[in-house]
């Protein structure tokens, strides 16, 4: 065959070859494009597998949070209940002690002041006053005897030494509870008064005891100031219950 001939069948062996090429490209690229359109379902895709553990641990996170902050606040809560339950116990124990030894001391007053009396009915009136200086300076719990004979002059014999302590426990007389006790003088109808300096601590913690059951259910916190205030504990677990509920 000519040569000139063979070119052509080259030519058009060549475009055939090339349109050959192009379409295997064409079927491999549809192919390709199919398989991406046929992805599986949402719930099948790695990523929203991924998102979704990642939803659920962030959940179960904040639910187990949750619920050990409500675990530990009723602990503290339940704890702090029986604290001031057994606090309020002893409180409500010892004020009758308190209350029955201010009574028993007021009662030791009496029996001394009428010893006094039946010693001083067997004195001769100008006998007594060294008697009673005598008698209160041997004791520290007298502040001042007051003899009122019928139809006679009272005699007032004081502790008269300003540095003395008066009362128990070694109390100022400016700081002693007063008690004051008459009795009478059954030889001449007269009276005898006697001021007694009580234990002065039996009263403050008497007074102290009705504090603490005051105070009892109250908390002392600190406002955004910066200054204490004293806010009842029921108050604080309202806020908590809000915060826990938000």
């Amino acid at each position: 065959m000519a040569p000139d001939k063979l070119k052509p069948a080259r030519d058009r062996l060549a475009r055939g070859g090339s349109k050959v090429a192009r379409g295997r490209g064409t079927s491999s690229f549809r192919a390709f494009d199919r398989a991406l359109r046929q992805r599986p379902p949402w719930w099948g895709r790695l990523e929203a597998r991924i998102t979704i553990s990642l939803v659920t641990i962030g959940i179960l996170c904040v639910g187990a949070s949750g619920y050990l902050v409500a675990l530990a606040v009723a602990y503290y809560d339940r704890l702090d209940e029986q604290q001031v339950a057994g606090q309020r116990e002893a409180i409500e124990l010892a004020q009758p002690y308190y209350a029955e030894l201010a009574e028993a001391q007021r009662e030791a007053f009496d029996a001394r002041s009428e010893l006094l009396g039946r010693a001083l009915e067997e004195l001769e009136p100008g006998q007594r006053r060294a008697f009673l200086r005598r008698w209160i300076d041997g004791r520290d719990d007298v502040i001042e005897v007051v003899v009122e004979p019928r139809g006679g002059e009272a005699l007032v014999v004081a502790a008269g030494d300003d540095e003395r302590e008066i009362g128990s426990g070694g109390e100022g007389v400016e700081q002693a509870f007063e008690v004051t006790i008459t009795a009478p003088l059954h030889g001449d109808g007269g009276r005898l008064q006697v001021t007694w300096a009580a234990d002065a601590s039996v009263q403050r913690r008497h007074q102290r005891l009705g504090e603490l059951a005051r105070e009892l259910g109250t908390v002392e916190i600190a406002d955004a100031g910066g200054d204490d205030q004293t806010v009842d504990r029921s108050q604080i677990q309202r806020a908590m219950v809000m915060a826990r509920s938000e």
